[in-house]
């Protein structure tokens, strides 16, 4: 890992084929296209959003665009009830590649990224780690489900926020970040106001067999690559975010950053989307 902090926000997918149980399935690496649906890495002190209101209606939202085969395709992904513009917040150092791979690449016509590495969906070391809402899931995973007008865990996909409560989170400097509720009305006499229901998490070490397990699902992921990567939490993280052929040498995005422009692709072929 790099000495330097780093903060990076994402959303959760709103598409319903997904589980957070099943994160941890050994056969299926928590691609980030198959996770999220926005995120923005390295965020620089004075960024700020709204991350949850009650004026914000359910309904059409932002643009996700994913890399397919050859080309980015477009789609609008839906907002949830009270969604904001973010979910949840990492602020943690970030991985570096092993010096090995970063010289083997060294000569690569196209940065192959390997400096600044984010770890999501899940840190493996020295991260703070904070949800305020999640993925809609099934009656088998309540605790993830928001507020409702009375109660937290009531409602699926919705913030961890009371109902009459916006959210704002801006970020001060690279390690830390302003956490901003502000009430639209009073409670009645007796009624507990809460303020950041949803807690946070601090995780020193995350390193087990299960994890162990899950990492070896990225190592097709890595095919061609000198075999240090099979080993490497860094390259772990690294191929959730970035697809990229050892013959290529050209790392794509699978799910585009907030506010990055269109990669061009070479000799794009229209093809249909898995």
């Amino acid at each position: 890992m790099v000495h330097e902090m780093a903060t990076g926000m994402w959303s959760d997918a709103n598409d319903g084929l997904l589980s957070w149980k099943n994160l941890f399935n050994p056969d299926i690496p928590p691609l980030w296209h198959k996770m999220f649906s926005r995120f923005r890495t390295n965020l620089r002190a004075g960024a700020g959003y709204l991350m949850a209101s009650p004026q914000i209606a359910a309904g059409p939202g932002f643009n996700v665009d994913v890399f397919d085969r050859d080309h980015y395709q477009r789609w609008q992904e839906p907002l949830q009830e009270r969604q904001g513009y973010f979910d949840n917040i990492h602020v943690a150092p970030p991985m570096r590649a092993p010096r090995s791979i970063r010289e083997f690449f060294k000569n690569a016509s196209q940065d192959m990224r390997l400096d600044n590495i984010a770890m999501a969906p899940f840190c493996i070391h020295d991260c703070l780690h904070m949800h305020w809402r999640w993925l809609p899931t099934g009656d088998d995973e309540t605790h993830l489900w928001g507020w409702d007008h009375e109660k937290p865990y009531a409602v699926a996909g919705v913030p961890h926020i009371p109902a009459h409560q916006h959210l704002r989170v801006e970020v001060d400097a690279p390690h830390a970040f302003t956490y901003a509720v502000q009430a639209d009305s009073c409670l009645e006499a007796g009624r507990w106001q809460y303020v950041m229901h949803e807690g946070m998490a601090f995780g020193n070490s995350a390193a087990n067999e299960s994890l162990a397990q899950l990492m070896h699902a990225g190592i097709p992921l890595l095919q061609g690559f000198p075999t240090v990567a099979y080993k490497s939490w860094a390259m772990f993280y690294w191929t959730l975010r970035y697809q990229c052929s050892i013959m290529s040498l050209q790392p794509r995005e699978r799910l585009l950053e907030e506010g990055a422009q269109l990669q061009s692709v070479p000799d794009p072929a229209p093809s249909k989307a898995s």
